[in-house]
C-alpha cells in the first residue's frame, strides 16, 4: 500500500506492506524511500515494512522548517502516531538516517525494538576525521539537496548534547560497517566511531563489516542486511552483551 499522510501541513508519502514485526526505514542524507528497493519487498514477505520520504524528497511536500534531526525526529514521532502501530519498531537506518533513528529512540525508548545501523554516521566524525576532510566550501557542496551543512553540524550538535544527559538504550543495536571508505586510513576511526555507538546500549550488540562493500550496503550487498533482518525477527542472531 502506498498513501500520502498529512502531518502538520507536511504530506509524507509512505509505502507500508506485509505483516509481523515492524520494520520502519530511515534513508540517509537526500535520500527518498526508493533508496530501499534493493530490501523492501523482501523484507515485507516475512514482516510490517514501512518506508517513508522525510519532507523536501521523493513524493513528500517541501517545509519551512530547518533539516535538522530535532524536527525530523519529531516529524517521525507524528508520522508513526498517525499510523497507530500497536508494537515497538525495529528502524533499519542508513548513514545520516541513524541520526534520526537514535533521537527518536532517546525519546521514545519504548517505541523501539531495535535499531539496524547501516555505515550510521555519527556525532563526532567531524571532529575525528578532520584531518582527512576537505575545506568548509567543499563540504558546503555536498549538503545542498536536504538542508544545509549547518544543518548536519548543528545535528551532530544535538546528539552529543542528548546523548550526554540520556540514558543508555535498553533495546539492542546492530550495525553494519562498510570496509570500503573511500580513504582507505579513515576505516579504523570509522569502525571505532561505530564500536562507540554499540556502547550506548545496556541491551545486545552486534557489529559486522561488510569487507568488500562500500557505504550503501544494502544496494551493494542486499542479501546480507535482508537475511540478517530476517534474523533479527526470527531471534536468530547472536547477540554479545
Amino acid at each position: 500500500m502506498e498513501c500520502i499522510k498529512d502531518i502538520g501541513g507536511i504530506e509524507f508519502f509512505v509505502k507500508d506492506n506485509g505483516n509481523g514485526s515492524i520494520i520502519l526505514f530511515e534513508s540517509g542524507y537526500g535520500n527518498d524511500s526508493n533508496v530501499w528497493n534493493s530490501i523492501y519487498e523482501q523484507v515485507s514477505l516475512f514482516s510490517r515494512a514501512i518506508a517513508y520520504d522525510r519532507a523536501g524528497l521523493g513524493k513528500s511536500s517541501q517545509t519551512k522548517s530547518r533539516r535538522t534531526i530535532d524536527n525530523q525526529a519529531r516529524e517521525l514521532t507524528e508520522l508513526i502516531a498517525s499510523m497507530s502501530l500497536k508494537e515497538p519498531i525495529y528502524i533499519v537506518a542508513h548513514s545520516f538516517g541513524s541520526h534520526i533513528a537514535r533521537l527518536f529512540a532517546y525519546l521514545h525508548p519504548s517505541m523501539v525494538k531495535g535499531l539496524i545501523l547501516i555505515d550510521p554516521s555519527h556525532e563526532e566524525q567531524e571532529d575525528k576525521m578532520k584531518d582527512f576532510l576537505p575545506d568548509r566550501e567543499i563540504m558546503e557542496t555536498w549538503y545542498e539537496i536536504e538542508g544545509s551543512y549547518d544543518d548536519c553540524l548543528l545535528s551532530d550538535e544535538i546528539m552529543k548534547k542528548v546523548r550526554f544527559e540520556g540514558d543508555n538504550y535498553s533495546f539492542p543495536i546492530y550495525i553494519f560497517t562498510a570496509g570500503i571508505q573511500p580513504i582507505k586510513e579513515v576505516f579504523p576511526i570509522w569502525k571505532q566511531l561505530h564500536e562507540d555507538i554499540l556502547t550506548t546500549t545496556n541491551g545486545g550488540k552486534y557489529h559486522q563489516v561488510i569487507e568488500d562493500s562500500p557505504h550503501y550496503i544494502h544496494l551493494e550487498q542486499p542479501e546480507i542486511i535482508i537475511n540478517v533482518i530476517k534474523d533479527i525477527v526470527q531471534n536468530k542472531v547472536l547477540l554479545k552483551l
